[in-house]
């Protein structure tokens, strides 16, 4: 997705975004903190928020769906050009 645009910390908001896109358990990556996404998705069982710097192998096999913003982190683009995707 391109972004992720909270006015506010609401759950009830990024509830309703996790259930537009279909994800009951997933990783939310962000390019850097953001305390509004953060706050907005802590109280969501099953919802884990990082920032790409720290997103860990666990929490993308733990998760049924990962949802990115862009711009995705120029090593990953790197990676996955590279075939390291294939374990």
């Amino acid at each position: 997705m391109d972004s992720l645009k909270l006015d506010e910390i609401k759950t009830k908001t990024m509830k309703g975004f996790l259930d537009t896109v279909g994800a009951k358990k997933a990783v939310v990556v962000t390019p850097e903190v953001n305390e509004t996404v953060i706050k907005s998705a802590r109280n969501i069982p099953g919802v884990v928020t990082t920032t790409a710097k720290v997103l860990s192998v666990y929490d993308i096999v733990n998760a049924k769906r990962l949802s990115s913003i862009r711009p995705p982190w120029p090593s990953s683009r790197r990676c996955l050009r590279n075939g390291y995707h294939r374990l």
